[in-house]
């Protein structure tokens, strides 16, 4: 599984042998344009188009440095008022 999240155009994929299976914006699910939120629709989406289970995965991948991205997001949300 690929995919980015907390940025805009937030997707998700699944890759198998170097081809896409399935992929999808999480926007398409949530109505929001350039949705930043966490794509549990678009995850959920994509393992049931492509009849894979979350335990059966081999690897999961983000691009752009998700975790960078989060780190900052719960720095910014931790601080006290």
């Amino acid at each position: 599984m690929v995919g980015s999240a907390y940025f805009h155009n937030n997707e998700s994929a699944i890759v198998m042998d170097g081809k896409i299976v399935a992929a999808v914006q999480e926007e398409l699910f949530s109505r929001i344009r350039h949705d930043a939120s966490f794509t549990q629709n678009a995850n959920r989406y994509v393992l049931e188009e492509s009849g894979f289970h979350f335990e059966k995965l081999s690897a999961i991948a983000f691009c752009k440095k998700s975790l960078l991205k989060i780190q900052r997001f719960m720095d910014k949300f931790s601080q006290p008022i």
